[in-house]
């Protein structure tokens, strides 16, 4: 997926699939799943790369879903937006190779992200005590 305003987009409802994709490159939002409205987006696999190739502000993947299993490498995105996981998304396991701009966090329920140098919880259990 080359050079898309938007390259990946699972519509809310939308369950059970299965995506591979090697390089999803120079887009302005690579991948999201869901949306802030509808159905959940549920049990979805996802594994790709996605590198932004410098472009302004660009995001890698937006995640609204609940259980989906995504296994993620990043190239170059804006600051933080590496993954953008909204307070809708939750109970996702995602497993990062790396991640080099980062996480934005606004989770309200848990979702557990897996990187090389040790596991994080996002969302509502990284509040509690």
């Amino acid at each position: 997926v080359i050079a898309c305003q938007t390259g990946i987009q699972l519509s809310p409802g939308a369950t059970n699939n299965w995506i591979r994709a090697p390089f999803t490159h120079l887009c302005n939002t690579h991948i999201v799943i869901g949306e802030k409205e509808g159905a959940r987006t549920s049990l979805n696999r996802i594994e790709a790369f996605i590198d932004g190739g410098g472009i302004k502000d660009n995001v890698g993947v937006v995640l609204h879903g609940h259980r989906n299993l995504l296994t993620l490498s990043f190239g170059a995105n804006a600051p933080e937006k590496n993954l953008v996981v909204e307070a809708g998304a939750a109970n996702n396991l995602i497993t990062c190779l790396n991640l080099p701009n980062g996480v934005t966090d606004h989770a309200s329920g848990p979702n557990r992200l897996t990187l090389p140098e040790g596991d994080r919880i996002l969302g509502a259990a990284k509040k509690s005590p």
